[in-house]
């Protein structure tokens, strides 16, 4: 397995960093700029859940992942699972840290740890792999960051799919 660590601080309460990953779960594409489209699977109703799932077009216009929660503890951690893609992902867990570090500050911490679908080819192609995962991981909490601060979304003409 690889491991990706990306860290932000947010001017914003944790109350509201960790609402913007949960309560507004099948939105990310508002802040996610490495994405087209992202929407609720199944019989989920409502996201942010354990058990939750969505999926996120990416903005290759080809690429897709189909995520799930598999666990949370409000304003501490979420924790979801890339279950299914289109690209050669085995596993990818990523969990979610929010630390409060005042009324309107927060740090969020990203760790992703993922395995590729290519066995030993997988492996020796991980550390090449981490090095592109850190930036797109580092946009995507910048977009958050911005859009918790300033509720302006990344690209305002993109929908839910």
């Amino acid at each position: 397995m690889a491991v990706v660590v990306v860290e932000k601080n947010i001017n914003a309460s944790v109350d509201k960093v960790f609402a913007s990953w949960t309560e507004e779960f099948a939105s990310i594409y508002k802040f996610n700029p490495n994405l087209n489209s992202s929407h609720l699977l199944g019989a989920t109703k409502e996201g942010g859940k354990k058990g939750s799932t969505r999926q996120c077009d990416l903005n290759d216009g080809k690429n897709w992942l189909r995520e799930r929660v598999l666990d949370y503890v409000k304003n501490e951690k979420l924790v979801i699972d890339i279950y299914e893609s289109s690209m050669p992902i085995k596993t990818n867990v990523i969990t979610f840290h929010f630390k409060s570090m005042g009324i309107n500050k927060t740090r969020l911490t990203m760790v992703s740890d993922f395995e590729l679908k290519i066995g030993i080819i997988g492996k020796m192609m991980a550390p090449l792999l981490k090095m592109k995962f850190k930036p797109m991981l580092k946009t995507m909490l910048d977009g958050n960051a911005n859009y918790v601060e300033s509720g302006i979304m990344v690209n305002p003409d993109l929908k839910a799919a």
